[in-house]
């Protein structure tokens, strides 16, 4: 008889997060509400096991935080995968440019039937029924990102030449090798701190960055512009090699994305914004 495994305790979980942070910086960035119950967790109080399954954890890129319902994993290993599946997945393929993230999910989409990648893509099938296919393959790229310990690191170059083979060039289907080199590669470069977020949607269920945006340019944080969008102090972050132009803090500006690109208007200057 195998021994029964304890439970993973708040302050486990937390001390996890912390452990996964100093490996990749760029989670630093993100918060984090760790509660035992997952509708807690979630701040979603009908989402409890009985009406919506099991959740271990769940990324909120518009809000910027993590979820993980604590009493739904079994030990510190398993925060690492659910983190590695949030962050180095749905934080990490948004490292990607717009036109690279289009090319990285229609790559796994059209290798759907490959060996290797029909188990994943089953997964998330059945986890996803109704949502697209983008999204589905975006789901498939986090699955893969579970896998990648820093022993992958190493990959990171193979996982470039994948990119441009079966992404960028399509020469031939991807096969699972390639998606986990691939996902290596981005891996890598979080740890190194060498990406960084290029796409930040608004709304937490959009894949990309999508509308139209008026107001002042607060800060340049980085790589990053912080704009406030209303009254309330709503605020969007956008990355700055997407925009078609550079955008001053202390100006209004209206933000209009269109095929991965902010194509920039300056309306005039704004009251009460430090330059």
């Amino acid at each position: 008889m195998g021994t029964q495994q304890a439970a993973l305790s708040v302050d486990e979980c937390k001390r996890a997060v912390i452990d996964f942070c100093q490996r990749y910086p760029i989670a630093l960035t993100i918060g984090y509400v760790i509660r035992d119950k997952q509708e807690d967790a979630l701040g979603i109080p009908e989402a409890t096991k009985e009406r919506a399954g099991t959740i271990a954890g769940a990324y909120f890129p518009a809000r910027r935080r993590v979820a993980l319902a604590v009493s739904n994993i079994r030990g510190t290993q398993d925060v690492e995968r659910t983190l590695r599946h949030e962050l180095l997945g749905h934080l990490g393929i948004n490292t990607f440019s717009a036109i690279d993230k289009r090319a990285l999910l229609a790559g796994i989409a059209e290798a759907r039937e490959q060996p290797g990648l029909i188990d994943l893509w089953r997964d998330a099938e059945r986890e996803y029924p109704h949502e697209p296919v983008g999204r589905q393959a975006e789901e498939v790229f986090a699955s893969a990102c579970e896998l990648i310990s820093p022993d992958w690191y190493r990959r990171a170059p193979a996982g470039q030449l994948a990119f441009a083979e079966v992404c960028e060039n399509r020469k031939r289907p991807m096969s699972l090798q390639d998606l986990v080199d691939i996902a290596a590669l981005v891996a890598d470069g979080l740890h190194r701190g060498e990406r960084h977020q290029q796409i930040f949607p608004v709304r937490d269920n959009d894949q990309f960055c999508e509308g139209s945006y008026v107001g002042p340019v607060l800060k340049i944080d980085g790589p990053v512009a912080l704009q406030r969008i209303n009254r309330q102090g709503e605020v969007v972050r956008h990355s700055l090699v997407a925009l078609s132009e550079t955008v001053e803090v202390g100006k209004i500006v209206q933000i209009s994305y269109k095929d991965g690109l902010g194509r920039v208007s300056t309306l005039g200057p704004a009251r009460g914004v430090e330059r």
